[in-house]
């Protein structure tokens, strides 16, 4: 089980690397940086200058399905840059990430089969996450073939947090079961379930918003290429006030954590390690989510600030589930 507890630990972790390089994607432009999939122009393996990036659009069996619904593609074609190889690879990157993440969760769930099949709390969320997994990867080529239709785009990114929550209850179950006792002399301050439920929803509600904003600012542009006034989309009108509720939504989340945070360091050596833990990621995250959001406003979305502000949102929800579900085995342990 030890064995299983350290695979799952390391799914956990190379999936956070993957959402943040998922945003590094997104945010670049590179997500067509690959035209086709599973392969990129036909390789399994990107060329690595611009005329081989050329040559294989050539030489792809489906070229001609490629330049008919890929304007990268029959850019490249036409004239391809240095620009394009780096993109090419920065997707394949992904990608390549994509495919070490499956494997790790391929095998916590042979390992659940093997070591916890009778332990269906580890068993059927090991097997739902390999079956999102799956689903994860052939929407990711539908992405793709979408040209990164904004709301497919969304729908990844949320599927990826589904993702990571089932990794971390997973993770944190089979270290309950490698150290039982874990959690039995914590004591926890009444009332500290339902903070904990509400910010996990507040924080639901605030990735939608999240998600449908950066997705709307793509139909934007894509309104424009298409000689239609953005301002006259329904998205526009919504723009606004969405955005005002995400970024005060955002501020009573961060503050919510702050607090919650503060309430279980005052308990000091009654809380266990775990909780103090993820009470000072609270405060860390919380002042990180406030800065970039600021930031973001002030900068006028950049990029990179995007990629950060999305990532430390991801590692913000991880932080508050593993509390509330220390808080939930403690409940375990002495309400029998």
């Amino acid at each position: 089980m030890r064995g299983l507890r350290r695979v799952a630990i390391a799914a956990v972790i190379m999936t956070y690397l993957l959402i943040f390089i998922g945003g590094l994607v997104r945010v670049s432009g590179a997500g067509l940086g690959c035209p086709d999939w599973p392969k990129c122009f036909g390789e399994w393996a990107p060329p690595t200058t611009p005329a081989g990036l050329q040559q294989a659009l050539e030489k792809h069996p489906e070229r001609d399905e490629l330049l008919a619904r890929s304007p990268d593609a029959r850019r490249i074609h036409v004239n391809a840059t240095q620009t394009d190889v780096v993109f090419a690879w920065i997707e394949y990157i992904n990608r390549l990430f994509g495919v070490v993440v499956g494997f790790l969760i391929l095998a916590t769930t042979a390992g659940a089969v093997m070591y916890a099949r009778r332990r269906p709390w580890i068993l059927w969320p090991a097997i739902a996450t390999l079956l999102l997994v799956l689903f994860q990867g052939w929407l990711g080529a539908l992405v793709v073939a979408s040209n990164l239709e904004p709301l497919m785009v969304s729908l990844h990114l949320i599927l990826a947090l589904v993702i990571i929550g089932l990794q971390l209850w997973i993770a944190q179950q089979i270290h309950y079961e490698v150290h039982p006792e874990a959690e039995a002399q914590a004591r926890y301050p009444e009332g500290l379930s339902t903070w904990l439920q509400w910010l996990l929803a507040g924080f639901g509600v605030q990735v939608l918003l999240g998600t449908l904003l950066r997705g709307a600012h793509d139909l934007f542009k894509v309104a424009d290429l298409l000689g239609v006034n953005p301002e006259q989309t329904l998205w526009h009108a919504l723009d606004k006030p969405a955005g005002f509720l995400h970024q005060i939504l955002g501020i009573v989340v961060a503050g919510g954590a702050v607090h919650v945070g503060m309430k279980i360091v005052k308990r000091g050596k009654r809380i266990s390690d775990l909780a103090l833990t993820t009470s000072w990621a609270f405060f860390i995250l919380a002042a990180l989510q406030i800065l970039i959001g600021h930031a973001l406003v002030f900068f006028g979305r950049l990029p990179i600030l995007q990629v950060f502000h999305l990532w430390s949102s991801a590692i913000l929800f991880g932080a508050l589930l593993l509390q509330w579900l220390g808080l939930r085995r403690n409940r375990e342990l002495t309400h029998g």
